[in-house]
């Protein structure tokens, strides 16, 4: 393939550059993607390819990059939750979508790059201290965003792939319509601990989800685990917790079972002094 990328200096800066092998693959997707849109066909349908995507299969890119196929989930999750790609799947296959691909990748007229060169260096000329200021401004924008905190939706999403790994000991392909089902959910959550004046927090909302993940006993549910099922289940797995809490609770031995296990207790260790 023709043609060149165009790479930002301070891209230096950046978390993927610190991994050797996830910017290789970052960079290879740069330059894998359309530059101009086309249609692809995928046996017997047409597909559309547009400027910043790719169409390839999950197995075509482990063969690409001499890895297994959950490598290559994992990562595009990751670069996902970094809202660096979109992933979809179509046609049995999948499309990647670079976020803000024109803004890094645009078509700019070669006068009008000279011309802001110009006048940057003019400016610069003018303020021999712009520099400076811009390097500070950069700095604390930088460290804004690495102390910024983890999203309640990143985190209950750790939540759901942890636990699908312990159920299937495999790791769940996310689709961009999960993300919508993880909100529903979290929105459910938050509304049932409102109305009985529970906290809404962060903290609290993630604790709950992992305990509402924890509750699922129902068959097809955990036969068919996604998020979107739970989400489309959400009130009959509540009703489901709710109905088993009070079995075990009917079940708790009443006190005059609790006595009568007392006494054969003490004449059991009664007949053994003996």
């Amino acid at each position: 393939m023709d043609g060149w990328i165009k790479i930002h200096r301070k891209i230096i800066d950046h978390w993927i550059w610190q991994d050797p092998v996830k910017f290789q693959r970052w960079i290879d997707l740069l330059l894998e993607v359309n530059h101009v849109g086309c249609k692809v066909n995928i046996g017997c349908v047409v597909i559309d390819c547009g400027r910043g995507q790719s169409i390839r299969s999950l197995s075509n890119w482990a063969k690409r990059w001499k890895c297994s196929k959950s490598s290559v989930r994992r990562f595009f999750e990751l670069l996902m939750n970094e809202q660096m790609i979109n992933v979809e799947n179509v046609a049995k296959t999948t499309r990647i979508t670079i976020c803000n691909y024109d803004d890094y990748q645009g078509l700019r007229n070669d006068d009008e790059t000279m011309e802001k060169r110009s006048r940057n260096d003019d400016e610069t000329i003018a303020d021999p201290n712009k520099n400076d200021k811009k390097n500070k401004n950069d700095k604390k924008n930088t460290s804004s965003v690495a102390k910024a905190p983890v999203k309640l939706h990143t985190i209950c999403k750790n939540y759901f792939h942890e636990k699908f790994r312990q159920l299937f000991s495999d790791e769940y392909y996310w689709e961009a319509k999960d993300a919508a089902n993880l909100n529903a959910i979290l929105k459910k959550i938050k509304y049932n601990r409102e109305s009985k004046n529970m906290p809404i927090d962060d903290e609290n909302v993630s604790k709950a989800f992992s305990v509402f993940l924890d509750s699922i006993k129902d068959k097809w549910i955990l036969e068919n685990y996604s998020i979107s099922n739970i989400n489309s289940k959400f009130n009959e797995i509540i009703s489901q917790a709710k109905n088993g809490r009070a079995k075990q609770q009917s079940i708790r031995p009443t006190s005059s079972e609790l006595q009568a296990a007392v006494e054969i207790g003490i004449g059991l260790a009664e007949a053994y002094k003996g």
